[in-house]
């Protein structure tokens, strides 16, 4: 009996713990990834003590493009990273490119490409096209050499929007004290 009490404490405080979980992912499709960046921008204004409006009008543009170039980083190393793991396989062996295809338009509806899960989209931006044909040459099973010539282009197109997360920094910092650019660092705004 006093298992039976315990076991049941349990499946309780998991059942609470499913429903909690459950009402917070109900609320996740009304997150708005432009407040967060706004407030994000709000809260560095604050932090950088920065009163003259012409002054805040430069650096905020900066710290834009910083953030823009930064997404467009995270997006194509999430497409990297969340590449859906290997293709579902029907019951008869082949791969079930429907079934795949339904789950990116779901995404796309959703808004963008879905962060975490396979498309780097979302709040994080949208793969790369080179990432994207990358994938596909992948489920194809190309040969060896497509697949490389693929690996090239993503590699290339990463060091191109790295380069521009550079730049978009090296503004950024011509346009701050010391004090402010530690700031930014500590935000993860500057390197």
């Amino acid at each position: 009996m006093k298992n039976l009490k315990s076991i049941l404490a349990i499946a309780g405080c998991m059942a609470a713990l499913l429903l909690s979980t459950a009402k917070t992912q109900a609320q996740r499709p009304n997150f708005d990834p432009a407040q967060m960046r706004q407030r994000r921008i709000d809260g560095l204004k604050d932090q950088l003590s920065v009163t003259n409006d012409e002054e805040w009008k430069a650096i905020e543009a900066a710290i834009g493009k910083v953030m823009d170039a930064d997404r467009e980083v995270v997006a194509n190393t999430m497409g990297l990273m969340f590449t859906g793991g290997r293709p579902r396989n029907n019951n008869n062996g082949d791969t079930n490119n429907v079934e795949n295809a339904d789950r990116q338009n779901r995404r796309n509806q959703r808004g963008g490409g879905g962060g975490g899960g396979g498309g780097g989209g979302g709040m994080f931006g949208t793969a790369s096209t080179e990432v994207d044909d990358l994938k596909k040459a992948i489920e194809d099973k190309a040969p060896k050499d497509e697949i490389k010539a693929k690996l090239a282009k993503v590699r290339e197109a990463t060091a191109e929007r790295e380069a521009k997360l550079a730049a978009a920094q090296e503004d950024l910092k011509k346009l701050l004290d010391s004090r402010q650019e530690a700031i930014a660092v500590v935000n993860g705004i500057l390197k």
